[in-house]
This record gives C-alpha cells, sequence and structure tokens, in this order.
C-alpha cells in the first residue's frame, strides 16, 4: 500500500501530461496560448508562533503545473489545471510518533544537540486558478502578470530525523491539515518569472494542548518558475 502511495504522484503527472500532449493534438486553437507547464523551485517557510524555532535555507518548495488557457479579453487569459507540491521544511521542530500510544510529539532541538537532518515532508496534488495578463514585445517574448488561487489535498508526509546514531522517518501525520489553499503571483519575462505564494490554511490541525504553540501556521514561499 505504501508503494502504492509513493508512485501517486508520479502516475499522476505522467497521465497530466499525457493529457496535455493529446489536447495539444486534437484540439489546437483551445490550447493555443503559452505558460502551459511550469516549474517552480522556491525557499519555504511557515510563519513561527514559538521564539526558538528555526527554519534553515534548505527548506524548499518544489512544484510542477500543468495548464490549460482560455482568452478572455485582449492580453488577459485564464489559466486553470492540475499541479503537484512537495514542500520540505528544514528546521529545528522533530516530530515523533509514540510507539506505545501512537500520538505525535513536537519538540524542539536544542542548540547543544547534533544532527545532520531534521525535515517535515508534505506533498499535494493542487488545482490551481490564475488570471493572467500578458503583453508582446517586439522580440516576440512576453511580460506577465498572473495572479492565481489554488487548492490542494495531502497525499503524503514524513518526518525524517538524522544523527549519528539515529535515522528515522514518520509517515502520514494526522497533525497535518488535509487541505491546502491559498493564493499566489507570478511576475516574469520570457521563460523565467518571480514566484510568491501564501498559504491562507494552517499548516497544522487537531492539535493538542501540548502542540498548541503550532496552530495557525501559515505556510509562505518565494522563488523562480520557469516555463512556456
Amino acid at each position: 500500500m505504501k508503494t502504492l502511495i509513493h508512485r501517486l504522484p508520479l502516475f499522476s503527472l505522467f497521465c497530466l501530461i499525457s493529457l496535455s500532449a493529446l489536447r495539444a493534438q486534437t484540439a489546437e486553437p483551445y490550447m493555443k496560448g503559452k505558460d502551459r507547464i511550469f516549474y517552480t523551485y522556491s525557499y519555504a517557510f511557515i510563519q513561527p508562533n514559538v521564539d526558538s524555532y528555526k527554519s534553515t535555507l534548505r527548506s524548499n518548495e518544489n512544484l510542477i503545473q500543468l495548464y490549460l488557457e482560455t482568452k478572455i479579453a485582449k492580453k488577459f487569459f485564464v489559466g486553470y489545471g492540475l499541479g503537484y507540491n512537495s514542500t520540505n521544511f528544514h528546521h529545528n521542530l522533530r516530530i515523533s510518533t509514540n510507539p506505545i500510544t501512537g500520538e505525535n510529539n513536537f519538540q524542539l532541538i536544542p542548540d547543544s544537540i547534533d544532527y545532520s537532518s531534521n525535515r517535515l515532508n508534505v506533498k499535494y496534488l493542487e488545482i490551481p486558478i490564475e488570471l493572467r495578463f500578458r503583453s508582446q514585445t517586439q522580440k516576440g517574448r512576453s511580460l506577465r502578470f498572473y495572479v492565481g488561487a489554488k487548492v490542494g489535498y495531502r497525499i503524503n508526509s514524513y518526518a525524517r530525523y538524522k544523527d549519528d546514531v539515529v535515522n528515522v522517518a514518520y509517515y502520514n501525520l494526522d497533525e497535518l491539515n488535509h487541505w491546502n489553499y491559498g493564493v499566489y503571483t507570478r511576475i516574469g519575462y520570457g521563460l523565467l518569472s518571480i514566484y510568491a505564494s501564501y498559504s491562507l490554511s494552517p499548516l497544522f490541525n487537531n492539535l493538542n494542548d501540548e502542540q498548541s504553540n503550532w496552530a495557525n501556521q501559515n505556510a509562505i514561499s518565494f522563488g523562480l518558475s520557469i516555463g512556456g
């Protein structure tokens, strides 16, 4: 079952790419336009309510999106499609599962503890929709300003901790929100764009009293997109 879950994102992306190629061949007038596929790499972090929480620059979001596009006015379009999002939070918040009770523990790692890796990974399948403004330049390239919203459903998650002695991972954490929705913008020229997003949904939910400090944590990311 775990193998099937891990392969689901790759299978879904294969289906999306195949569908995009088929629509391009059979319905070219409908698909006419640009920016049908984007890959985005961003720095991702959450807004902490805990002063001693620390995030590292290794934290990242990898996002692949496939779009259809409809023209609504001169230079204005609507893009909509599907996406796959894998976000890694590298931080000092260690999440572990009690083998006896099955409850998850949230603990901050003291500065005195030396470890090589501690990350929280969350994967979503997403549906984005965006309003697009695109202006053609004399060189045939486009200036773009896109504003969008997206909703995603969590398909996998794990917390991994590694030091000289321990290398352990805990999967499908109950305290993570199943849904992720937010807003984003993409501004660019040619193939490259600056990307920024803000999650309106909290990263964690269903927290107990000991975990309450981690409520209302919203994810933010900003980085670069390449697409066409």
